[in-house]
Parts: C-alpha cells; structure tokens; sequence
C-alpha cells in the first residue's frame, strides 16, 4: 500500500531528518523526527498551536515497544518541557500531529484519548492512563474520520501501535490470512479481506449508490468515492459501482461505508463467507496466541 493512495504528500529533509506526512484534503500533518531533533521541529510549529505527540523508544528485538502519547495546547513548550526534564527517559523517535486551520483543545485531547485506547489494545506499552474529551458529534465523526488517516500512516512507516494485538497475532497465522467477509447489497457481493493491518475490498466487488441523508457523512464518502472512480477503481455499472482493482480502506466502516451508500459499523456489516458470522464474532473467536479454538 502507498501513501499517494491515502492521498498524502510526504516532504523528507535529510539534513534535519525530519518527515513530514501531509493529507491532501484533510488540514492535517504528521512530523516525524528523531529526538535530537525537537529543536529543529519546535522551529517549524506555530506558537501555541494545539495538537498530539507519540514519544517512541527504539525498537530492539525481543523488548516489549514503549511510547508515551500526549497533547497540549502549546505543543512547542511541551516538546521542550520533556526533552529538558528527560521525564520519558526511553523516548528516542518523535511523531507530532498538528492541523493546518488549528485543533481546540477539545479535539487534540480527544485525538489523545483515542490514540491511547488503540495503543492500548496493542503489543506497546503506554506510559499514561487513559484520557477522555467530549466534544460535539458532528466534530467526533470529523475526528474519527481523521484518526483512520493517522492509524494508517504509523501503520505504513512501520509503528503498529494503533494495530490491535490479537488482528496482529491472527494476520501472522497462514491458515486464517485469507479469511474472506461479504456484503450483500441485493444480490449483488462485496468482498473483503485483512492485510497487513488494513481491509481490503476485493476487485469485482460491488458497491451501492449513496443513501445517506446526513449530509457531512454523504459528502464525506462523495469524496472518497469521486477519488475512486477518477483513479479508475471504481466503475459505474447500471445501478451500482464496480472495483476494478483492490482497495485498502482506512476501516472496515469506511469500507462498507462506500458499500452500502449511508452510515454503518463495518465490524458489524462484514460478515465471514463460511460462517456467516460479524467479524466482530469471527476476532473474538482468537486467543491470545492468534489460533482460533478447537470447537465452536
């Protein structure tokens, strides 16, 4: 999977080693730095701009992975703060995730929040408890939109500490890998499967028109699907869309999304080819140690 077909932009300084992972239609960034270099980066943020930050140990072979993640409303001082009082002594790679028209305190402790529940269901240690912020609904499913896109970048730059630990443990068990789930849109099937920590709708896969009539959420997938068709994935046919080539999703609800044309919850939706079951029922049916049970 390529970051283009996320539709980011990646800028790469070698001489600061900084990266900087930018989303083309959201107003997001992702820098991605070593720790020796926060001062480089503190120079390129704004002054108190609001936002998120993962502190990362080094990954050695055998260690359990440590990161520490935050927000402030200062990110600048922040960064400085933990680099001068060496407070998360292990703290090696840096990510810091900011928004070009400025996150509110509220958004960033919220992106928080659910970084940390998802690091949590990892193989990472996080160093901090969990973290909570309400904000307008309407603001979550923007917010839950965006997140989708960060999961996704740690995912391709080799962090799987939003990966959850047990899809990890069963994607590296040959028998269940290729383990396919469906839609039926009148008759009509979409196929999904799990790879490298993403769902993958399958070319032939048929998908509906929207039906939606909540508006962020309607033009929030005509997005996604416009980008579909002009790349040549997706395909009208008659009344319905067809995948001409595999699509990575950024979730199984974004996938069945698309689909179905309206709202859902995709671990709901996707159900097993064999059993006919949710793949919410199909994951939990793993043990720790990635193999399904003996019996039913």
């Amino acid at each position: 999977m390529k970051l283009n077909s996320l539709n980011l932009s990646v800028s790469l300084d070698f001489e600061s080693q900084v990266m900087v992972v930018r989303h083309k239609l959201l107003n997001g960034q992702i820098y991605f730095f070593p720790r020796d270099r926060v001062d480089r980066v503190r120079c390129l943020l704004e002054s108190s701009r609001a936002g998120v930050y993962c502190l990362f140990d080094d990954l050695e072979e055998g260690v359990i992975p440590r990161v520490y993640i935050g927000y402030s409303d200062d990110l600048k001082h922040r960064l400085q703060n933990h680099d001068c009082l060496n407070d998360v002594a292990y703290w090696s790679e840096t990510a810091v995730i900011t928004a070009s028209s400025a996150l509110t305190g509220s958004e960033a402790k919220f992106i928080e929040g659910e970084l940390i529940r998802k690091a949590k269901d990892s193989k990472y240690q996080v160093q901090q408890n969990d973290s909570n912020s309400t904000i307008p609904k309407e603001t979550q499913e923007d917010m839950e939109y965006f997140i989708d896109y960060l999961t996704s970048v740690f995912f391709m730059l080799g962090y799987n500490c939003f990966i959850p630990k047990k899809l990890m443990l069963i994607e590296n068990t040959a028998n269940s890998i290729r383990d396919t789930f469906r839609i039926d849109i009148g008759g009509h099937i979409a196929t999904l499967v799990y790879e490298q920590g993403k769902p993958v709708v399958l070319a032939g896969s048929y998908a509906g028109y929207e039906k939606s009539t909540s508006v962020s959420h309607r033009d929030r997938r005509k997005g996604v699907r416009d980008r579909l068709i002009a790349d040549g994935t997706l395909l009208k046919s008659d009344d319905y869309f067809i995948f001409q080539t595999d699509w990575y999703a950024n979730s199984l609800s974004q996938a069945s999304g698309i689909i179905l044309g309206r709202e859902s919850n995709g671990s709901l939706e996707w159900k097993n080819s064999v059993t006919g079951k949710s793949f919410k029922d199909w994951i939990n049916r793993y043990d720790s140690s990635g193999f399904p049970p003996a019996r039913e």
